[in-house]
């Protein structure tokens, strides 16, 4: 990070990553803040050594001080912490809910001297959850699945029981021509709430990609504001009808008063669409 990034890690964080309620899945973010440059200068004969706080480094307008949120997985936050000797930051929130009672079990095997012998890895002690109904996952396995939460098991369940959706296809391959479109008007897509969003794309067999964290959500309501389309709209709304599409996109322009993008949208429909509006 500091040699290839030009930056520092001056914080990491444990925060919850899905847009469920009373679903608790845990995510990672590290806070980097980019490093200035140093640069070397002769004057009078003398060398000088400076920091170059306009040098971005490659990257256009991250310069010197700049703080950046990168988000990975909680096993990757800690690691960074320990090497950075820096914090782990999380929400009571999340710290009260993620507690589970745990026994250790797989005590170390030592040998003759006292040594254990066997592979780092499998020197680890195991911690078993005591609730039976304590399960623990990945964001990814999640997505990947194409799961849908059920109502948490037990007040103290540290990641909330799962059932698989049914494959997309026979086989299980995505389609090649998707045949799906749930959302059929404007008023339909502005009466979804941030779950029914996740949900529509998590069912849709031609979504392939990651459901945004709610802080991302969280940061585009506060930069562009609560009307305007966020992260997630911004995945949902290329797999839906044309005409909902252009409508959503046609009233967020206006509302920027961007009105040449909205003429511009208007006239750029296809030909599938406007035989469908003069039906």
């Amino acid at each position: 990070i500091r040699e290839q990034l030009n930056a520092e890690v001056i914080a990491t964080a444990v925060e919850n990553t899905s847009l469920f309620g009373g679903t608790l899945i845990l995510g990672g973010a590290a806070v980097l803040r980019r490093k200035g440059k140093r640069k070397t200068m002769s004057v009078n004969g003398e060398t000088l050594e400076l920091d170059d706080e306009d040098d971005d480094y490659g990257n256009s307008g991250v310069k010197k001080g700049e703080i950046l949120v990168v988000e990975c997985d909680v096993d990757e936050a800690v690691g960074l912490a320990l090497a950075a000797d820096v914090g782990v930051w999380a929400e009571r929130d999340i710290w009260d809910r993620a507690g589970v009672s745990a026994l250790m079990s797989d005590p170390a095997v030592d040998d003759n001297e006292g040594r254990d012998r066997r592979p780092v890895i499998e020197s680890i002690p195991r911690m078993e959850a005591l609730d039976p109904q304590a399960y623990i996952g990945t964001t990814e396995v999640a997505i990947e699945e194409r799961i849908e939460p059920e109502a948490p098991k037990t007040t103290n369940t540290f990641f909330d029981m799962f059932k698989p959706r049914p494959p997309a296809s026979r086989g299980g391959a995505r389609t090649l021509f998707p045949t799906d479109n749930p959302i059929q008007s404007l008023s339909q897509y502005d009466s979804l709430t941030t779950q029914d969003k996740a949900r529509t794309l998590m069912s849709m067999s031609n979504f392939e990609g990651k459901l945004p964290r709610p802080r991302a959500l969280r940061e585009s309501a506060r930069a562009r504001g609560p009307d305007a389309p966020d992260p997630l709209d911004e995945l949902l709304l290329p797999l839906i009808d044309e005409s909902v599409r252009r409508r959503v996109l046609i009233r967020d322009a206006e509302r920027r008063g961007d009105y040449d993008e909205a003429r511009m949208l208007r006239e750029g429909r296809s030909r599938r669409q406007m035989a469908k509006e003069g039906a």
